[in-house]
C-alpha cells in the first residue's frame, strides 16, 4: 500500500514539474526571463485565466487524439492495403497480415506523438502571446471570431478600434 501511495505522489510531481518547465520554456523564449521567474509568472498567468487554460487544455487533448488517431488509422489502412497486394515481400505471401499491420500502427503512434506534441507547444506558445498582449492591453492580432471570444466588450472595441487606425490589416 505504501508503495502505491510513493507511486502516486511521485507521478503527481512529476506532472507538476513537466507542466512548470514546460511553461517555463515558453516564458524565457518569450520574454528572456530566467527558468525561475518564467515559472512564477507562468504559474501566475494560469491562476489569472483558468478557464482559458482548461479550454485550450481540452482542445489540445482532442486536436491531438484527432490527429494521433487519424496518422495511425491512415498508416494502418496503407500497411493493411500493402500486405493484402503482398507488395515488398519478394513473392512471399503473408499469411497474418495483423502482425505487421500492428507494428506499423506502433511506429506510426510513436511517430505521431513526437511531431504532434511540436503542435501542442506551439498552441501552448500562443495561447501565452495571446494572454500577455491582452493583459498589456496591446493590440491583439486575431481574426474576427477570435476577438468575440474576448470577455471585455471594452477591450474587443479597443482593439478592433485599433487595427482599423492602422489601416485594416487582418
Amino acid at each position: 500500500m505504501a508503495v502505491w501511495c510513493m507511486r502516486g505522489c511521485i507521478w503527481c510531481l512529476d506532472a507538476c514539474v513537466k507542466f512548470v518547465s514546460e511553461n517555463s520554456y515558453v516564458q524565457i523564449a518569450i520574454g528572456g526571463f530566467t527558468f525561475c521567474e518564467g515559472a512564477k509568472n507562468a504559474f501566475f498567468m494560469l491562476t489569472r485565466n483558468p478557464g482559458t487554460y482548461a479550454a485550450t487544455n481540452i482542445a489540445g487533448f482532442l486536436m491531438t487524439a484527432i490527429g494521433k488517431g487519424t496518422i495511425m488509422g491512415a498508416s494502418g489502412y496503407i500497411a493493411m492495403l500493402m500486405a493484402d497486394a503482398n507488395a515488398m515481400t519478394d513473392g512471399v505471401t503473408i499469411q497474418q497480415p495483423f502482425v505487421p499491420v500492428f507494428f506499423v500502427m506502433l511506429e506510426s503512434w510513436i511517430v505521431a506523438a513526437f511531431f504532434i506534441s511540436l503542435f501542442d507547444f506551439s498552441c501552448l506558445t500562443i495561447l501565452q502571446c495571446f494572454l500577455i498582449s491582452r493583459e498589456l492591453k496591446c493590440a491583439v492580432w486575431a481574426p474576427d471570431a477570435l476577438l468575440d471570444l474576448i470577455d471585455d466588450d471594452d477591450e474587443r472595441e479597443l482593439v478592433r478600434h485599433s487595427r482599423t487606425n492602422q489601416g485594416g490589416a487582418k
